[in-house]
């Protein structure tokens, strides 16, 4: 949604091509700081404000101009959009040639690690996670008795692995595309406890390495291929790795003082393409 929004946006504010300073564009959520402040920071890159366009200078100027303690976007989801959309700016732009960005990039998710087990997973309680794709092609995906997906508690590695039954080796657990929502839960599908979530889109699984970290150059090769995927046939297929650090996990990144999650948690996922 985020382009169609900033070509609306500017639209408005520069009919005909020109500025009308008359114009205004109003955005707000239900707090005015995250969500708003999200489109906010992406208008801010789409306008030109910062010519490099780099989205950490985005957030840090919106976050000093909006609120008092300097904490705007905070949710690590949307500051993994903000940088998605300064990716994408930088490619339509012209900025940078490789990776491409595709329209599409459908995948298979192979397995979830959780490396670090929560300490609200405890031995003998379910832990599984539910996933939702939006856009063209929306779909909902749910770890927890859909017949394909095993779990594996291993003790000694300290983590917790999600992976496909052997009869489901060639398909993975799930197919997935576009925008993906994922939340981790524990106990049963009546009566359980959110651990945590985080929004992806596809799209840029692959192109940057980390994928929304951009700790190193964002235009650096993608470091992703991980082992190849065993098959039956001659040929194996690489797989790509998102990997996402504790402050990069929506409501896990609150847990500073380290009570709740290991201080090197992380998540792992897996992918083929279909």
């Amino acid at each position: 949604m985020l382009q169609p929004l900033m070509s609306d946006i500017h639209d408005h504010l520069y009919p005909h091509g020109v500025f009308d300073p008359r114009r205004v564009a109003a955005i707000h959520c239900k707090a005015g700081k995250g969500r708003t402040g999200m489109i906010i920071v992406c208008w801010m890159l789409y306008s030109g404000l910062f010519a490099s366009y780099e989205a950490e200078l985005a957030l840090r100027f919106y976050a000093v101009r909006r609120v008092k303690n300097q904490k705007g976007v905070t949710i690590p989801s949307q500051i993994r959009y903000c940088k998605y959309f300064a990716r994408w700016l930088r490619q339509e732009r012209g900025l940078t040639r490789f990776p491409h960005i595709h329209t599409r990039n459908p995948l298979l998710l192979q397995s979830v690690r959780l490396q670090g087990i929560p300490k609200a997973c405890t031995p003998g309680k379910d832990v599984w996670f539910k996933m939702m794709q939006m856009g063209p092609s929306e779909g909902k995906y749910t770890s927890k008795g859909s017949g394909k997906c095993v779990v594996e508690r291993r003790a000694q590695e300290d983590c917790i692995l999600f992976h496909p039954a052997k009869q489901a080796t060639g398909t993975g657990l799930t197919a997935v595309d576009h925008d993906v929502h994922v939340q981790f839960y524990v106990g049963g599908l009546f009566e359980s406890t959110k651990l945590f979530a985080f929004w992806f889109n596809t799209r840029f699984v692959g192109i940057l390495g980390r994928a929304e970290s951009m700790d190193q150059d964002p235009d650096a090769a993608d470091a992703s291929a991980a082992a190849p995927l065993e098959k039956d046939g001659d040929e194996a297929q690489h797989l790509l790795t998102l990997t996402l650090t504790k402050p990069e996990l929506d409501k896990a990144c609150k847990d500073v003082q380290h009570k709740a999650y290991p201080d090197n948690f992380r998540v792992e996922l897996t992918f083929s393409s279909p």
